[in-house]
């Protein structure tokens, strides 16, 4: 991957002052119209949404940079910001993090890993960059073209392993990883691996708000104090955004048997492996196709949907308002 990195060095020499920088996988290279370095007129739309969104001389309400590179994992993506994509001279208000869906498939790695993955990232960032703040988007929503859109939310209350049907909770994943490695592979094949990104997002979440002031022992202290004494507080660094419900659509449970029977028996089955019985599934959403025609990639529509919650998530960090 060295011609989108060097592309990304690039961009980095070029860049003028900044309000956030996004750094990702091809997701995020393709806000710049790149695949693996190259333009392609594919992504002509989702550069421009781009612009117009994250370019102020092109009308946009914040200065932004893309730092993305195809088929990026997380650790791929640590080893760019400590060999060249993080230099001194770039110094962004925001780093805006969107990484992880790549784990899942390619190396298949277990949430945790991609749970720690992410987190390592974040502090190597932290470190480099102490006076930047740092927003984790959560993992964007994925399908297969063989459940022609559809995912299923694991119901909360039962989120059960699907072999051995232990109870899990979601909020000691450190102590007790969710899933195996053999489950993992099992649902690349199965199409299932919302609900492992519904586990990895929610411990994100949770992390943020146990640590909203990075990694800083002395300002996670002085905070905790400030609490106790109402005084001001410091200003928080890390920051969680969540786009599920700007992608995915819900639909009802009970009204679903159209799109059910249209699926194939091989799918049926699959979905079936989920979980122990229909009553471990949330509720079903459909993926659009016109915000994500692969059911992967944000097509232009979805980056722009996508790109305006996250400039009004910006413009309330920067000017330090309730978010």
């Amino acid at each position: 991957q060295p011609q989108q990195h060097n592309s990304n060095n690039n961009d980095n020499n070029n860049a003028e002052e900044l309000d956030v920088v996004f750094l990702g996988d091809s997701i995020t290279e393709e806000m710049n119209g790149r695949w693996q370095g190259i333009e392609h007129l594919r992504f002509k739309d989702i550069a421009n949404v781009t612009q117009h969104l994250f370019r102020k001389k092109y009308g946009g309400h914040v200065n932004g940079i893309a730092l993305g590179v195809a088929g990026d994992t997380t650790p791929m993506l640590l080893w760019r910001i400590l060999n060249g994509e993080m230099p001194p001279n770039l110094n962004p208000k925001v780093w805006w993090i969107t990484i992880g869906t790549n784990d899942l498939t390619t190396p298949q790695c277990s949430e945790e890993i991609i749970y720690l993955g992410i987190l390592r990232i974040v502090e190597v960032i932290s470190t480099l960059k102490p006076q930047s703040k740092i927003v984790i988007n959560g993992i964007l929503p994925r399908a297969s073209p063989r459940s022609y859109g559809r995912v299923f939310d694991p119901n909360p209350i039962d989120m059960t392993h699907s072999q051995n049907q232990q109870q899990y909770n979601s909020y000691d994943m450190m102590k007790t990883p969710p899933l195996s490695f053999k489950y993992v592979q099992q649902n690349v094949d199965n199409f299932n691996l919302w609900r492992s990104i519904v586990l990895i997002n929610r411990e994100l979440e949770r992390f943020v708000k146990q640590n909203p002031y990075g990694w800083d022992p002395d300002k996670q202290q002085n905070n905790s104090n400030n609490n106790l004494h109402h005084f001001v507080k410091e200003p928080k660094q890390l920051f969680y955004f969540d786009a599920k419900d700007l992608f995915l659509k819900p639909l009802d449970n009970t009204h679903d048997s159209t799109a059910a029977t249209t699926t194939t028996s091989s799918s049926s089955s699959s979905s079936t492996s989920f979980s122990s019985s229909s009553n471990t599934l949330g509720r079903t959403y459909i993926l659009p196709k016109e915000l994500m025609n692969d059911y992967l990639h944000p097509t232009a529509l979805g980056h722009e949907i996508w790109g305006k919650a996250i400039v009004q998530y910006l413009l309330k960090i920067l000017n330090d308002t309730k978010y």
